[in-house]
Order: structure tokens, then C-alpha cells, then sequence
């Protein structure tokens, strides 16, 4: 009789996962659940610090909820995200505190999604932090599969 070897995850592996994650008072800010499953490496950092450590020791088909803290998900609210632009690189239409605009960089090709915190006479201040710095999130997380390259 053969005995079935259970793969747990670890750094390294492949692992594709359907995830669902919640702020502490139950709204959900993020679910793949009846989508394609999200397919990534444990270690290269594409995910959270807290899901790719909360995904180490499971297996396929197990599902798990993990709390995971500001410092593993989004971190804390930073003044280096804080940024202002000269009024005139804004197109004519009017602007509103609060409002969030898609920027992106002319060199790199990066895209980033800033909200209207100020508007002056000649700049316009805008605040690029995560809208989830400073939460704790609640992560519901299915494996549904674990592919080990090498040992």
C-alpha cells in the first residue's frame, strides 16, 4: 500500500490560492473567491508579508483565516507617500478634496492612484498611502494548489 505524502507549503513554492480579506468590522476589501485563483512564489514579496507567511505549513485544499497586523499588510501612514504638484499639470476640470486620481509616471511607466488632500492656489497636495494603511485585515485563504521546483 502506498502511502499519500502530504505537500505543505513552503518558502519557494508555487502556490495558487483563492483569498477573501476583511477589515475587523466585517467589510470585505478584497476577494478572488469565483475568479481565477492568484498564482505566486512564497518569498518574492508580490503578496503581503502576512499571507505569504500565513500560507507556510498548509496544503492543497486546506483553508485557513489569519489576522494579520498593519506591519505585515499595508504598514502605517507615511508623509513620504504625501506628495504636491503644481496646479497646472492637473487637467482644467474642477478637482475636490477627497477625489482620487490615477497618475502615472511619464519615465518608469508605474501607475499609481493618489486621493486629494489640499488644494492650494498653485499646487495641488495629494496623499498616495494605501487606502488599508493602519488596518488590521482578517485573510480567508484557500489553497488550491502547491507545485515544489526542485527539493
Amino acid at each position: 500500500m502506498r502511502k499519500e505524502v502530504i505537500v505543505k507549503a513552503k518558502e519557494g513554492d508555487y502556490i495558487k490560492l483563492f483569498l477573501k480579506g476583511k477589515l475587523l468590522n466585517g467589510k470585505t476589501v478584497f476577494s478572488n473567491i469565483g475568479k481565477e485563483p492568484i498564482e505566486f512564489k512564497i518569498g518574492e514579496g508580490k503578496l503581503i508579508q502576512g499571507i505569504e507567511e500565513g500560507v507556510i505549513d498548509m496544503s492543497a485544499g486546506e483553508t485557513k483565516e489569519v489576522t494579520i497586523p498593519p506591519e505585515k499588510a499595508f504598514g502605517y501612514h507615511s508623509k513620504d507617500f504625501i506628495m504636491e504638484f503644481p496646479k497646472n499639470k492637473f487637467p482644467a476640470s474642477p478637482l475636490n478634496i477627497g477625489q482620487s486620481i490615477n497618475f502615472e509616471d511619464t519615465k518608469t511607466g508605474r501607475k499609481a492612484q493618489g486621493k486629494v488632500i489640499n488644494i492650494g492656489r498653485e499646487t495641488i497636495t495629494c496623499d498616495f498611502n494605501n487606502p488599508l494603511v493602519g488596518k488590521t485585515l482578517k485573510f480567508e485563504i484557500e489553497i488550491t494548489n502547491i507545485k515544489r521546483i526542485g527539493n
